[in-house]
């Protein structure tokens, strides 16, 4: 157990228990309370139109990002097809096993990027952009 975990002390106790006293704010009357209460709702409904533009913008471009997302993968998994097309091609218009291992390895590449997976495509972008 350590000095954090110990129980408190009688003295400790009582020492919170003064602290607490000493700082709560005083008791409201009905009608302070009522009050408050009413001035709490004013400020709530005042504050309520306010951020809706600000929750309606909020919505809008997290709509657009989740788009943009989307499309893009659908881009990066586009030009992975066009480029795996192209590869199997070259390998199977080579005459011998020979010829289809140098395809693989040889096929023209329009783009570094598009030697790298999908996933590192998309990191790749977030850091050096396009």
């Amino acid at each position: 157990m350590t000095e954090k975990d110990a129980p408190l002390s009688a003295e400790e106790v009582a020492f919170v228990r003064r602290v607490a006293e000493a700082y709560a704010p005083p008791s409201l009357t009905q009608a302070e309370r009522t009050r408050f209460d009413a001035r709490l709702d004013e400020l709530v409904a005042e504050e309520l139109p306010r951020s809706r533009p600000w929750l309606i913008a909020l919505a809008a471009g997290v709509a657009v990002l989740a788009l943009a997302i989307w499309q893009t993968g659908r881009e990066a998994d586009r030009d992975a097809l066009e480029h795996a097309a192209a590869k199997s091609a070259s390998v199977e218009s080579a005459a011998s096993p020979e010829e289809a291992i140098v395809a693989t390895a040889t096929v023209p590449i329009a783009d570094a990027d598009d030697a790298l997976p999908v996933e590192y495509r998309a990191i790749s972008d977030l850091l050096v952009g396009n």
